[in-house]
């Protein structure tokens, strides 16, 4: 009896000594907050997290330290964010990859859906069917009946698994089979596709924009909601005739799950802040990219939507990536 009774004592002095997750949530952050960015540096997602920097910084008044953590797709530096502790102070900046991934790697060293707590919706990316000059087709419907007339002749250019699940997702659609030329970055495969290697590819405004003003590569749909100031002339992917063509590109934040709820809505709010800043979003749209700062729960649907689109575009298509 009075042994149980000390053990219980001795539980009760320990629980008591532990933060709750209110104390935690009412400290936070009281220490630098670390952002992992899961790929080089100078890429879309890179340059979100660095413009989201000071303003993250003043809002939370403490340092917040960018950590590029590049390689595999994403998967080393998401594993460290899912086996952080679920404190709020590591977090993760990434993009569609986080819901391309799972649909094509099946040895992911964590679980996507259950392992991350969807923090906010940073911002949507606009992203170009573009082609070579050489290529006759001026519109996506004359790209997909040259496909078509010419089976085997054309290639895409591939730096990404988004890249690749969302053409094989187009051409399954459109009923035509363009073959894959992969590439070890976007720099290559923009190359490839000046040089008529590729002869059609899908890639974010800005990469492509020079070469389009420079009459290299032309632009056929844009792959979003809305036209882009820049391109005003080019239509929709659901305007040129595809309405059920969803490929969407974005850049979100995540933390371990079991973060605080309060923390991750203290997170979001602060997004929300810093998208409102005119200087952040001039920014944001001179890179093609609208500011959307969605709810966790509400991105957290949207992604699992995503997983499932693209698990079976992927087993469609037989695409399986080796980790």
């Amino acid at each position: 009896m009075m042994k149980n009774l000390t053990a219980f004592v001795a539980v009760v002095l320990v629980v008591g000594l532990m933060p709750t997750t209110d104390a935690m949530a009412q400290a936070y952050p009281n220490k630098p907050v670390r952002i992992i960015v899961p790929y080089a540096a100078g890429g879309i997602v890179d340059t979100t997290a660095r413009l989201i920097q000071n303003g993250l910084q003043e809002g939370l008044g403490q340092p917040v330290v960018i950590d590029n953590r590049s390689g595999a797709a994403g998967e080393i530096g998401s594993g460290l964010v899912a086996k952080a502790p679920a404190d709020g102070y590591t977090l993760l900046v990434d993009n569609e990859s986080h819901s391309v991934n799972p649909a094509i790697y099946h040895n992911l060293p964590y679980d996507t859906e259950k392992d991350f707590a969807v923090v906010s919706q940073i911002s949507s990316v606009a992203r170009l069917f573009v082609v070579n000059v050489q290529t006759p087709a001026k519109t996506l419907p004359e790209f997909v009946a040259l496909a078509k007339a010419n089976p085997s002749k054309f290639n895409y250019a591939n730096a990404a698994s988004a890249v690749q699940l969302a053409m094989e997702f187009f051409d399954s659609m459109a009923g035509i089979k363009v073959a894959m030329v992969a590439y070890r970055g976007g720099a290559p495969a923009m190359a490839a596709m000046v040089a008529n290697e590729t002869q059609i590819t899908l890639v974010p405004l800005v990469p492509a924009l020079s070469y389009i003003q420079a009459n290299q590569l032309r632009a056929l749909a844009v792959a979003a909601k809305q036209r882009v100031p820049q391109l005003p002339d080019v239509p929709t992917v659901a305007e040129a005739g595809y309405p059920h063509f969803e490929a969407p590109s974005w850049v979100g934040l995540f933390a371990p799950t079991g973060t605080p709820q309060p923390i991750l809505d203290r997170l979001h709010q602060e997004i929300v802040k810093v998208l409102k800043a005119p200087d952040v979003r001039k920014r944001f749209g001179e890179l093609g990219m609208d500011p959307a700062p969605t709810p966790g729960a509400e991105f957290a649907k949207a992604i699992s939507r995503e997983i499932a689109n693209w698990t079976k575009v992927a087993r469609d298509n037989n695409i399986v990536a080796q980790n």
